[in-house]
Order: structure tokens, then C-alpha cells, then sequence
């Protein structure tokens, strides 16, 4: 499944629009299925967006499921910084 964020949210810079991603990606996480993450045009993400997309999926699945299932592609540099500095807190806990 690809999950184009700017198909479901015009920017990435609220709770909001990262609980709608998360919406739009936990069942395959949940499911053991594979999903794309398309960040095309995306320019920038707040720690907002970030958290609220990634940090209910770690806490729910695992650090390990969720690096397995959710692929991210066509992240710009800064969008980048920020998704992983999400993930940095949980990163200790992958084991």
C-alpha cells in the first residue's frame, strides 16, 4: 500500500494531519503489512506532525514492527531530521 501524505493533508505541520496519517498507516502496521510513506512535495514537518504520526505507532507496535512495515520515501533532508529526531526517544527500547 503507498500512502501519499499530501493526498490525505495539505501540510505536515499539525497533531491533526499526523493523526490522520497515523489513521491512514496503522492497520497494515497492525496487519504485519508492508506500507509506503510518500513525502512527495512535502517541504517540511513539525515535531507536532512527527510525534503524532510516528510516536502512537512505536508505542502501539515496537520500534523493530514499525521500521519493518512503514517504508518512507521521497523525504526531503529537513522532513527527514525531524521524523527521526520522533524516533530517537524509542530508539533504546528496540531490542
Amino acid at each position: 500500500m503507498v500512502v501519499r501524505v499530501l493526498d490525505l493533508c495539505h501540510l505536515a505541520d499539525t497533531n491533526a494531519q499526523g493523526d490522520i496519517l497515523y489513521n491512514a498507516v496503522k492497520s497494515c502496521v497492525e496487519d504485519h503489512k508492508n506500507v509506503v510513506v510518500d513525502f512527495s512535495g512535502v517541504g517540511y514537518a513539525t515535531s507536532s506532525f512527527a510525534n503524532s504520526f510516528l510516536g502512537p505507532l512505536v508505542e502501539s507496535y515496537g520500534v523493530t514492527r514499525v521500521k519493518q512495515s512503514v517504508k518512507i520515501i521521497n523525504v526531503s533532508r529537513t522532513v527527514k531530521y525531524v521524523l527521526k529526531k520522533s524516533m530517537q526517544p524509542f530508539e533504546n527500547l528496540a531490542a
